[in-house]
């Protein structure tokens, strides 16, 4: 795998309640992983820096279960509207000019418009932070953290259709976009303003169809969403490079792409596999 030199950041969106698995899915784990773990891996690993994560619902628990740094993180105290609140708020992390902070999207109150002794919210402590590097990062690629298949080599290719000039660089399997998606910092703005509720960037690459380049990842990893525990033992069970030690905590009760499609996770009886459309 090569990977190349660039000026693009990572970002992983991991804000959700996971309420269809029980918990957030950022409290996840595979092979004793956590899923948002994976998944800053894979940025990092196909060339991304910095890489920022995205959290909103128990990010203190996120956080403290999975050993994420507090400066990695940023939070979207809206995280309930849907998947536009992390992505907008992970984008204005990025878009913010050198020394100056993103302003957290309530205001720095939860959801009840509290503030805590220091006057912010205990899950919002970083909301205004900055992290040094910012403002020299050119575009990002953008990935959610149930997608744990989705190889490091996509994002490698992901940067290299930035250096070749693409605005916007979407993964491609069986000639569908799916994740991850590539954003030049010039139509984050746009990206920002059409992303509503449980539609990120979806939106703006739907719009504008001839400034996006479809990027073939067939043979890179599979887009596989993970969104019940069922679909999480299924992957464990069936393939040996993902089995090993898994567990949600806390403990709760309750690919590649062949003839024009994804191919089926192992094990799943040649069902297509749940693919979120791009982020």
């Amino acid at each position: 795998m090569t990977v190349t030199t660039s000026t693009v950041g990572g970002l992983v969106l991991a804000a959700g309640a996971g309420r269809r698995f029980g918990v957030p899915k950022a409290l996840v784990t595979l092979s004793g992983e956590p899923l948002v773990q994976r998944c800053v891996r894979m940025l990092t690993d196909g060339g991304c820096a910095p890489v920022l994560v995205a959290l909103g619902a128990r990010a203190t628990d996120v956080i403290r279960s999975t050993g994420l740094p507090e400066e990695q993180v940023v939070l979207a105290s809206d995280w309930a509207v849907g998947m536009s609140a992390s992505l907008r708020r992970g984008l204005t992390a990025f878009a913010a000019d050198e020394g100056s902070p993103a302003a957290p999207a309530d205001g720095g109150r939860n959801s009840r418009g509290r503030k805590n002794s220091r006057g912010r919210n205990s899950e919002s402590w970083n909301s205004g932070q900055r992290l040094a590097g910012h403002a020299g990062v050119e575009a990002v690629v953008i990935a959610l953290a149930d997608q744990p298949l989705i190889g490091a080599e996509a994002v490698c290719r992901l940067l290299a259709a930035h250096a070749a000039g693409a605005v916007a660089a979407v993964a491609s399997y069986g000639g569908q976009p799916r994740n991850p998606v590539l954003l030049h910092r010039t139509v984050w703005a746009e990206v920002s303003a059409l992303a509503h509720g449980d539609v990120g960037a979806r939106a703006w690459l739907r719009t504008n169809p001839d400034r996006v380049v479809m990027v073939p990842c067939d043979d890179t990893g599979s887009p596989y969403d993970i969104d019940t525990p069922d679909d999480l033992a299924a992957l464990v069970t069936s393939s040996p490079s993902t089995s090993g030690p898994t567990e949600t905590r806390p403990t709760t009760s309750g690919s590649a792409a062949s003839a024009g499609r994804p191919l089926a996770p192992p094990g799943s009886g040649g069902r297509p596999p749940r693919v979120d459309p791009p982020a």
